[in-house]
């Protein structure tokens, strides 16, 4: 069945499902082959859970309401480009970046909702996978669409750009995550830059940073281009302070962000632009900045009874572990301990970046732990390799008025640290 008769029976649909145990009734189901699973086992579940229809790729299947194509995740993406391409009316904006995409991509889309009806990427749904669905839950009414685009290698973003189409974009910034797999920075800037290729492809807008010497070598002869510091100028901005929050001036108007540090300086910078380039009011973007949270596990301050912990344990690379040391150091706190889990997905990097970071904190004269094999090749007391380790061997339940920094990368699961403070 062709992509055209398939939308057909979406538009019908309530929504777009590859997972039974969240699925919603009349939601279409696609069965997704993967390294670890298939889908295509689970096409009687998610039916029996409500599902109206199936796409499937085993010819086996033969229950009521099933559709076989020869490759599921083809058509998703299909399907999804072919989606983006009915919502004319729809603003379509993409980022992506090395370090802060998704607490931009938050910070735009609330910005933005001061005003404007807008549909953004959830969580972390921003690969070859999670854009499709993204862009399958918008709606026609959505003015603005906020597109979230991850990499890992060279390519996804090209192949994601194909498929979202995007009218204007932007990149964070050109750092390491990743670098294993890129296999240095220079590979990692070819990869975000496929994001800048497509928009000058079509002669669309590009937004950027051009205090990054990255991004300003990305835009070099093209036209186009609108930076964060022509919109701030018009907005009469000024920062105030970075630490513990960030305080700024607009326009005369004092306003505090519920995040800290330099590196959200530079997320809230990107967003303030995009929010100037949409026509929003002084009022609108105060009332933004002041109702803004922290998407969970980001930047985020926590207070306990007993302490107070700086949670940035979502991800980690060594660009934003750096970013958030350094912040820590700069807060004015008392009885400062940091406790880092891994940097993942570094590759051949990762001795060298481990071993950077415990230099780091030797240096600072501040209490330290470091957990997760990747230090394991450093001799000392303040390594671990595991949590439980770590739990078993510092009583941190014990611990009382300490400003914590908790942070590494997904798979440790920092966060699970707060409940012991």
């Amino acid at each position: 069945m062709d992509v055209h008769k398939i939308y057909e029976l979406f538009v019908s649909c309530s929504s777009v499902s590859i997972d039974t145990r969240t699925i919603k009734k009349d939601a279409m189901f696609f069965a997704i082959e993967g390294d670890r699973f298939d889908g295509n086992k689970f096409v009687k579940q998610a039916l029996d859970n409500g599902a109206k229809y199936a796409i499937v790729s085993d010819k086996s299947i033969t229950f009521e309401n099933c559709i076989y194509v020869e490759n599921t995740l083809d058509t998703l993406q299909a399907l999804a480009n072919f989606h983006r391409n009915q919502l004319m009316d729809t603003t379509f904006i993409a980022l992506t970046g090395s370090n802060g995409k998704t607490t931009t991509k938050e910070l735009i889309a609330h910005f933005l909702s001061q005003k404007y009806t807008v549909q953004f990427t959830q969580g972390n749904y921003n690969n070859h996978i999670g854009v499709p669905l993204t862009l399958l839950s918008i709606r026609k009414e959505d003015e603005i669409a906020v597109i979230e685009m991850g990499a890992n290698h060279l390519y996804e973003i090209k192949e994601l750009c194909e498929i979202a189409e995007p009218d204007l974009g932007l990149i964070t910034n050109i750092g390491k995550a990743h670098i294993g797999e890129f296999g240095g920075q220079e590979n990692i800037f070819k990869a975000k830059t496929e994001l800048y290729d497509f928009l000058k492809s079509k002669e669309r807008t590009i937004f950027y940073n051009a205090e990054s010497s990255w991004l300003n070598k990305a835009v070099e002869g093209y036209n186009n281009i609108i930076s964060y510091q022509e919109c701030l100028e018009e907005m009469s901005f000024k920062l105030l302070g970075f630490k513990p929050k960030i305080s700024c001036d607009i326009n005369g108007n004092s306003v505090t962000l519920q995040m800290g540090g330099k590196h959200n300086v530079q997320n809230m910078k990107a967003a303030l632009s995009l929010a100037r380039h949409f026509g929003l009011d002084p009022n609108q973007i105060k009332q933004g900045i002041e109702s803004f949270k922290a998407p969970d596990n980001r930047s985020q301050w926590i207070n306990t009874k007993k302490n107070r912990i700086y949670l940035d344990a979502y991800n980690s690379n060594p660009s934003s572990m750096k970013a958030a040391l350094e912040y820590l150091l700069e807060v004015d706190a008392k009885n400062k301990i940091v406790i880092l889990g891994e940097m993942l997905e570094l590759g051949d990097y990762s001795k060298e970046e481990h071993t950077y970071i415990n230099a780091f904190l030797e240096k600072s004269d501040i209490e330290y732990y470091l957990i997760g094999n990747s230090y394991m090749h450093i001799e000392s007391s303040h390594v671990f390799a595991s949590i439980e380790e770590f739990t078993e061997t510092v009583t941190i339940k014990t611990w009382e008025s300490k400003t914590v920094l908790l942070k590494g990368s997904r798979g440790m699961k920092m966060e699970q640290l707060v409940d012991y403070l």
